[in-house]
């Protein structure tokens, strides 16, 4: 009979330890759970911060740089070394004394749009100015200015032209013609 108890009570031991160790395996499994949760939303946060902290340093250019910048872009817009076909934001940062960062930033901000469009641009009007400074540009063919303006194709040209006027370069031409006989005309 004593031998039958301590079977028993030794059984009952053996099952309360088996349970109590269960009991703690899954309280750590919970534990641990929860720490991976902790430590993701931390991250995630801390994400957020950083990236927070990139955009608002990113954009913070002193006021002498910006008019520094923009008077270098005054320049080169005179200069018309846009016409270089080879023309990228790094030479153009180069020639600004500024970096790429804040030459793309500068000219999103005051030109409103992107380094292409505003090359593109230049390049366009340069075209435009050049049909009223020398009538013989209305001559050309698309593939002749789009040389002379420093785009890599005439397709390219004539794409940004249309953009850029709303009419593609044999329209525009053909009215400026139209429009030089009536002023010749009266």
């Amino acid at each position: 009979m004593i031998l039958i108890t301590i079977v028993i009570v030794f059984s009952l031991n053996i099952t309360l330890y088996l349970y109590y160790i269960k009991d703690l395996k899954a309280r750590i499994t919970s534990l641990e759970l929860e720490k991976t949760k902790i430590i993701a939303i931390y991250q995630e946060k801390l994400k957020v911060q950083l990236t927070n902290l990139k955009t608002s340093n990113s954009n913070v250019i002193p006021e002498s740089t910006e008019q520094m910048i923009l008077s270098n872009l005054e320049s080169f817009e005179k200069s018309k070394h846009f016409t270089d076909k080879n023309i990228s934001i790094k030479t153009l940062s180069q020639l600004c004394n500024t970096n790429s960062k804040y030459l793309s930033y500068i000219i999103n901000k005051y030109k409103g749009k992107n380094f292409s469009n505003y090359i593109s641009e230049l390049r366009v009007n340069y075209i435009i100015t050049m049909f009223s400074q020398k009538p013989e540009y209305l001559q050309f063919q698309a593939s002749k200015l789009a040389d002379e303006a420093g785009f890599i194709s005439r397709t390219a040209f004539v794409t940004k032209f249309k953009n850029v006027t709303g009419k593609s370069p044999s329209q525009f031409k053909l009215e400026r013609k139209d429009s030089q006989i009536t002023q010749e005309m009266m």
